[in-house]
Order: structure tokens, then C-alpha cells, then sequence
């Protein structure tokens, strides 16, 4: 089994290695639909009739810690994490938890300004209303 090891020796398994890699490679280049500043982190947006609902992945970040803004139809999530204070003789064999600031912006169609934003057990969820010229209709086809 081929094994890396990291600067203090310690093992990494191939898995491991490879998920620091792809966080590595991730955080550098974002979705071409959305733009990244610091770190990333995970979301999916969907489209209602009436909305486009964002859900991201935030785990342990309080409510005062995030930044939600539309500005122009650009939906801006931003948020910090710090890094836990280290203890005089703590010996970490492995660090994987990430800190810093986050932030990323996607292009959203019209919307008519209105957003709400909820946190529940580190789900973010950030509902932009579409404008009413924006929503689906259905037209009806007539005989002549």
C-alpha cells in the first residue's frame, strides 16, 4: 500500500492525501459559475416556481458570522471561521479543519430583491424570490 507522509512524518493514507489535494485544488479554482475568494464550501441551488433557493454547508458558524447580499442579481455569501486557540505543549498529529474566510458569489436570473435566510444544524438556506416577468407561464394555444 503506498503511504505519504506529511512534514512531521506522520502517515497519511492515499485517501486522505488525495482529499487534502482535491480540497487544495477546489479552493483554487471554483465552479465556473460561481466565484470563490478564500476558501470554498459546498452548496446547491434550485429553482422553485416562485424562488431560487441556495442550501450551503456551514457547519459551526454562528448567525452573526455570515454575510448574505444581492446586489445587482449577485447572490454573496461570505463568512469567517476562526482558528481555535492553541494550548502551550498541544502536539497535533493531524489538522484537517479549515479557517478563514469564505465567500462566494453566484450570477442569480431577476429577482424582485426580496431574500430570506435561515441556519439550522449548519444548513444555510437563502431563498431569492424571482420577479413576477421572470416566473414560468403557460400560454394557452387557440384555434382560428
Amino acid at each position: 500500500m503506498l503511504t505519504f507522509r506529511n512534514k512531521n512524518g506522520f502517515a497519511l493514507q492515499p485517501d486522505v492525501f488525495l482529499k487534502r489535494f482535491n480540497d487544495l485544488w477546489n479552493g483554487a479554482l471554483c465552479d465556473s459559475d460561481a466565484s470563490c475568494i478564500g476558501g470554498s464550501f459546498d452548496v446547491d441551488i434550485k429553482e422553485t416556481d416562485n424562488s431560487y433557493v441556495l442550501t450551503a454547508e456551514i457547519p459551526g458558524i454562528n448567525k452573526d458570522n455570515i454575510s448574505v447580499e444581492l446586489e445587482n442579481g449577485n447572490l454573496s455569501i461570505s463568512f469567517s471561521k476562526q482558528e481555535d486557540k492553541n494550548e502551550e505543549g498541544d502536539n497535533y498529529h493531524v489538522r484537517e479543519r479549515k479557517y478563514g474566510k469564505y465567500s462566494r458569489s453566484f450570477k442569480l436570473p431577476s429577482s424582485d430583491g426580496s431574500v430570506d435566510a435561515t441556519i439550522k444544524d449548519g444548513i444555510l438556506t437563502v431563498e431569492v424570490k424571482k420577479l413576477a416577468s421572470s416566473k414560468k407561464k403557460q400560454i394557452e394555444v387557440k384555434s382560428v
